[in-house]
């Protein structure tokens, strides 16, 4: 495959229009670069240039019921796109989740399957795709293993969002695991930064990276912020804990000197507060 024609000022596309997607989006078109989102209806002529891509398309929720369609999303889609198009760079979005079975956390950790578990549906397509990017043993293409991404303007069905929505709509919140299950957040500004540094950079160490807080963050954590807000919150099931190894984020922090903010507290506050003024003017 040749390689795409490096411009003084490069052009951007993403592959997905969900969350992460447009607020990449957001942020080039806010520096004035050139940038457009791609989704699966209307892809661009095979054999276009499409400069510096970044695909973002993935299933966040919902991959457990569907799994041919977590095959065809993380797996299927992108061999389309390698097949078809040119690429100046070409970052593609993985997740930290590849670690539920792991001790360790760095990149180069073996990653661990288990057939039996149906939530590996999730964990083995990604993985696949990651094969397909590093496989190509080309250096301008890299993976990005993204942390749970949270922020204004999310519209999935994920954990935060998901509880936000149960609050704005007079719903009970009930969290149906325990207090101190826990995992690791970055919020949608910190990603979004950190996507762009590692498809921006002219030389990178390793094609492999994860973009995490590097601290995890507990359900009593998350419902403490709520009570703040005057929130009755229940614990539907003690006994289920789920506790996710906290994410090592040295690699990043050593090549890119971008140290994450990770203030989950003041960010999510931050969020709650908005909501509840948008309800207010309502």
């Amino acid at each position: 495959m040749k390689s795409g024609c490096v411009s003084a000022t490069p052009m951007y596309t993403i592959f997905g229009s969900g969350f992460v997607g447009k607020a990449l989006m957001a942020r080039l078109k806010q520096n004035g670069l050139p940038c457009r989102i791609v989704s699966r209806n209307t892809w661009p002529e095979s054999g276009s240039d499409l400069g510096r891509v970044i695909f973002t398309s993935g299933m966040t929720s919902g991959f457990r019921d569907d799994p041919m369609q977590t095959a065809d999303v993380h797996v299927t889609y992108l061999i389309s796109a390698l097949r078809q198009f040119r690429f100046e760079r070409f970052v593609y979005l993985s997740s930290t989740r590849l670690y539920v079975h792991t001790e360790y956390t760095n990149e180069d950790t073996p990653i661990i399957v288990d057939a039996a578990d149906p939530n590996d549906i999730f964990t083995v397509t990604k993985l696949t795709a990651e094969l397909l990017v590093i496989g190509r043993r080309d250096p301008r293409f890299k993976v990005v293993r993204l942390s749970n991404v949270f922020g204004l303007g999310d519209v999935s069905n994920n954990f935060l969002t998901s509880l936000i929505r149960d609050w704005k709509e007079g719903r009970p919140v009930v969290i149906r695991n325990s207090q101190t299950s826990n995992k690791d957040y970055i919020h949608i500004e910190d990603a979004v930064s950190g996507i762009l540094s590692i498809v921006d950079a002219e030389n990178t160490c390793h094609q492999i990276y994860n973009l995490a807080s590097g601290r995890n963050t507990s359900n009593a954590e998350i419902a403490s912020i709520f009570r703040e807000y005057g929130c009755s919150v229940r614990f539907e099931n003690e006994q289920f804990t789920i506790i996710f190894p906290e994410i090592n984020v040295s690699r990043f922090r050593e090549e890119f000197c971008e140290p994450s903010r990770n203030p989950f507290r003041r960010d999510f506050s931050k969020i709650l507060l908005q909501k509840l003024q948008l309800n207010k003017k309502s």
